[in-house]
C-alpha cells in the first residue's frame, strides 16, 4: 500500500507594515516566502514481509530574513529524510535517517554573530507499542 502521508506548501508574503524600531517593508525573521514538505511511505500488505515498510520525505525552504532590520538573508535549503519500519500487531520498530545527504544548512539566526546550523545527517531508532483505549 502506497500512502502519501502529507504534502504541504505554504506561501507567506509577510512584511512589517508599521513598527517603532524596524523599517516598514522589512521581512520578519524566520519566515520563508515558500515552504514545501512531502512524505510518502510504502508498506507490504501480504506475505512473509507483511508489515515491512519504507518512507521517504523532504523539506524545502526558500531564503529568509536572518535578522531585523534585514541586513542579511539565510539561503534556501532542502533536506531529504528516509525511514524503514516493521509493524507486527501493536508493536512497531522504526529507524529514521534525517538529512540523508548531510546537507549543510542554516534554519535560523538571531544576528550575524549567532547563526544556527541545521542538524547534520543523523539516525535514530524507536520501538513503540500501541494500545486501544477501553
Amino acid at each position: 500500500m502506497l500512502v502519501i502521508g502529507r504534502r504541504k506548501h505554504a506561501y507567506a508574503d509577510a512584511e512589517i507594515l508599521e513598527d517603532d524600531d524596524f523599517p516598514a517593508g522589512d521581512r520578519p525573521q524566520k519566515v520563508p516566502k515558500h515552504a514545501f514538505n512531502v512524505w510518502t511511505k510504502y508498506e507490504i500488505q501480504d506475505g512473509p514481509l507483511r508489515g515491512l515498510g519504507l518512507g521517504i520525505g523532504g523539506r524545502w525552504y526558500s531564503d529568509q530574513a536572518a535578522d531585523l532590520p534585514n541586513t542579511f538573508d539565510l539561503p534556501a535549503y532542502g533536506i531529504l529524510d528516509l525511514a524503514v519500519f516493521y509493524t507486527r500487531g501493536p508493536w512497531r520498530l522504526q529507524a529514521n535517517v534525517n538529512n540523508v545527504l548531510d546537507k549543510r544548512y542554516f534554519p535560523a539566526a538571531y544576528s550575524r554573530d549567532y547563526v544556527l546550523p541545521g542538524e547534520p545527517l543523523n539516525v535514530f531508532a524507536s520501538l513503540t507499542w500501541r494500545f486501544a483505549a477501553q
